[in-house]
């Protein structure tokens, strides 16, 4: 084999390994539309706030609404690694995002995402000058799984605490879904 050969087997592999991810990050993901966005401040703070998800695209991107005068937008645009924090507290499920975010101002991207509940937030509809689209490019995500029920963990944390030693916690999974994966 060559090195060129070599090269389009190792570039193969990564596209296969992030595909994986996405599609797993994708599953973990149904059904939790709302996140905390996390940004750094321009003082150096963490910044939090609840987003509601438009859609995790084939590509790896998380689309938001969101206002062009908004706080998160300023800080994404002057430092652009952002979190994004999923709960589901039914199925004891946990999903940290971390990736790379972009002001996207395309109308018709803008419409491709339009609903009801995007309109209770813009009431101006999709021409509202203010709106935009906040992708986050996924770089990394890290999955907590607890297949217990909650008085099931309960009563295996009173248990812990007694015996001193602990049951089964779940299930942790680190997905790679940048490029550099």
């Amino acid at each position: 084999m060559n090195q060129q050969s070599d090269q389009t087997n190792d570039q193969d592999v990564v596209i296969a390994n992030r595909t994986v991810a996405l599609g797993t990050l994708k599953q973990h993901l149904h059904g939790m539309r709302f996140a905390m966005l996390t940004t750094l401040s321009q003082d150096g703070r963490l910044h939090s706030r609840p987003m509601t998800t438009q859609e995790l695209s084939d590509d790896g991107k998380l689309w938001f609404y969101t206002s062009l005068d908004s706080e998160k937008v300023i800080e994404a645009q002057d430092k652009p690694w952002v979190n994004l924090a999923y709960t589901n507290e039914g199925s004891s499920l946990y999903v940290s995002v971390s990736g790379h975010a972009q002001l996207v101002k395309d109308r018709e991207k803008i419409k491709e995402f339009w609903n009801p509940m995007a309109a209770a937030y813009f009431p101006k509809g999709v021409e509202d000058p203010q709106l935009a689209l906040l992708s986050v490019d996924v770089d990394q995500a890290e999955v907590w799984d607890s297949p217990s029920a909650a008085p099931v963990r309960l009563f295996n944390m009173l248990k812990a605490i007694v015996t001193g030693k602990m049951d089964d916690q779940g299930h942790h999974e680190h997905l790679e879904v940048g490029a550099k994966s």
